[in-house]
Order: structure tokens, then C-alpha cells, then sequence
């Protein structure tokens, strides 16, 4: 149940040989080994908790007497995160054109500083265990369109089955749970991969977690696709990973997807699409390319 990686990764190395770098390519964010200089440019407007989270592991790794540099723009909220670091040592801050770094010589880890969330969940007459983190979608609680979208799944027994965009992966946990198939899970987040597969492993159950962007790398075909897309991507990414779904499917086989029901995704569907379930929040749609 080990996560493995199909794309990404891949293609920072290939990067590095192409230029010439001589650098090591890590699978997931957290720091593995102790470090002297770490340097973050988190997104603009990154969450306080995932930042947070990311800061904490780099202090953790790096240890006292190591450096943390945080670097972003003024318009990006770059002063919210600098807090944190000022309570795990002696700060200085540098601007210039409107950009901010912040050095940070560590002394020691900032109270609190864990912030991995756990929790229990009920679905399909099952209760399962997750542990998650700032970072994925809906961490802290089973959200409302994937308990939707499970209620609608139905998975016959020896079916190919994946998740995809799996987050920490509660719709393969709980198809693996009740259906004893051994689900597939991807995502091309290595963070919510590591936690897809750490959830199979807390809950006792078989299957697999991959690293991949959309279906660069499996080479598998699946009876069943099921997925909460993030919807947010916009409408390049989400007619890609559709598209792409329909070629990875068996014949006869089906995509089930979960999203708000003042958006409309079957148009980026082929075939035989129809509406399985329409909730107050969301709708659950069904294609048979």
C-alpha cells in the first residue's frame, strides 16, 4: 500500500538532467532529513494552516541552528505567515519591488506546532478512521458531496474501481470497506496520496495509492471511475481529466460524479449521461461512454 509515484516526480528529475542540476527530488512535501537552509514561496493566499503545517515541518527537519526562508509577495499575505516563524526564532525581514523575504534562524519548534487532524466517519452502513491534513480538501470531516456521491456508488464484486483526485482518499476507503474490492486512489498532490494510502493501512484494508497527473503513468483500465473533481481547476483541467477517464474505462464501463448543482459538468461527458441523485447542494451524474 505504498505510494507510489507515476508522474510527477518523474518529471522534476528529467528537469534537473536536462539542465545540468545536481539535486535531489523528493516524493511529498514534508522533509525526510536534516537540512541548513530550507527555502518556501508558498501560493499567494495559502491558508494559514497549510503554511503553518509546511513551516513546522521544515523546522522540525532542519533543527536548531538551521534557516528558514520564506520569500513571497506583499500582495500575497507573505506577512500573515512570517508570524509563525518569529516564534521559532530570530527573524529579519527584507523587501524590495514589492516582494518580502523572511529569514529565520531556528532555535527551537514553535508549541503546537503538530497539526495532523483525525477523525471518524460514517457512510454505507460503515464507520472508518482518517487522519488528514491542512492542505486537503475538507481535512477535518467527511464533506457533504463525496458522502453524497457514495451513496449513489454501487461496485459488483471483482470490479476495477478508482478514485480519482482522491484526496486522503475517503471514497476508496470506503468502497475497499464495504465492497471488498481493492480500489485504486490517485491524485497529483504527493501530500494527500501519502495520507490515501495511510488510510488504507489504519482501516485494515487493500489498495494502492498513486502519484499521478490525471492518468499519466496507470496503465490499467477501470470498471468503475468515481470522483468529487475539484472543480476549482476550471474548465481546462476538468474536461482533461474527463476525458481522459472515458479512455481509462472497460467496456461497459461508467464515470460517477459528485459537484454543486449550480454547475454543470455532463458536458464534459460522452455517451449515455444521466442524473443519478439531485440533492439540496449537489448532483450526482452518471456517464456510459
Amino acid at each position: 500500500m505504498s505510494v507510489e509515484e507515476r508522474a510527477l516526480v518523474p518529471h522534476h528529475r528529467k528537469n534537473l538532467e536536462l539542465n545540468g542540476v545536481g539535486a535531489e527530488v523528493q516524493n511529498g512535501f514534508h522533509a525526510e532529513k536534516e537540512f541548513d537552509t530550507a527555502v518556501y514561496a508558498p501560493p499567494a493566499y495559502e491558508s494559514i494552516d497549510v503554511v503553518r503545517d509546511r513551516l513546522s515541518s521544515l523546522v522540525s527537519a532542519g533543527g536548531a541552528g538551521s534557516e528558514i526562508v520564506l520569500c513571497g509577495s506583499k500582495k500575497s499575505g507573505i506577512n500573515r505567515y512570517s508570524q509563525f516563524l518569529s516564534s521559532c526564532g530570530d527573524t529579519e525581514s527584507f523587501s524590495r519591488s514589492g516582494n518580502v523575504v523572511v529569514k529565520c534562524e531556528v532555535e527551537s519548534e514553535a508549541e503546537g506546532t503538530g497539526v495532523d487532524r483525525s477523525f471518524s466517519a460514517s457512510a454505507r452502513g460503515q464507520t472508518l478512521e482518517f487522519r488528514t491534513r491542512p492542505g486537503l480538501f475538507s481535512y477535518g470531516e467527511l464533506d457533504a458531496g463525496t458522502r453524497t456521491l457514495l451513496e449513489e456508488l454501487t461496485v459488483e464484486p471483482g470490479e476495477e474501481v478508482l478514485d480519482l483526485g482522491c484526496g486522503y482518499g475517503a471514497v476508496g476507503c470506503f468502497l475497499s470497506s464495504d465492497t471488498c474490492v481493492s480500489a485504486t486512489m490517485s491524485d497529483d498532490d504527493c501530500l494527500a496520496a501519502s495520507y490515501a494510502s495511510e488510510n488504507l493501512g489504519l482501516n485494515g484494508l487493500s489498495g494502492q495509492a498513486l502519484v499521478s497527473d490525471a492518468f499519466h503513468g496507470i496503465d490499467q483500465s477501470f470498471d468503475l471511475i468515481a470522483s468529487n473533481p475539484p472543480t476549482h481547476a476550471g474548465d481546462g483541467v476538468l474536461r482533461d481529466m474527463l476525458t481522459e477517464a472515458e479512455k481509462q474505462l472497460r467496456e461497459g464501463g461508467r464515470i460517477v460524479i459528485v459537484h454543486r448543482k449550480e454547475l454543470d459538468l455532463s458536458r464534459f461527458l460522452s455517451g449515455s449521461v444521466s442524473l443519478r441523485q439531485e440533492t439540496e447542494g449537489f448532483k450526482v451524474v452518471e456517464a456510459k461512454p
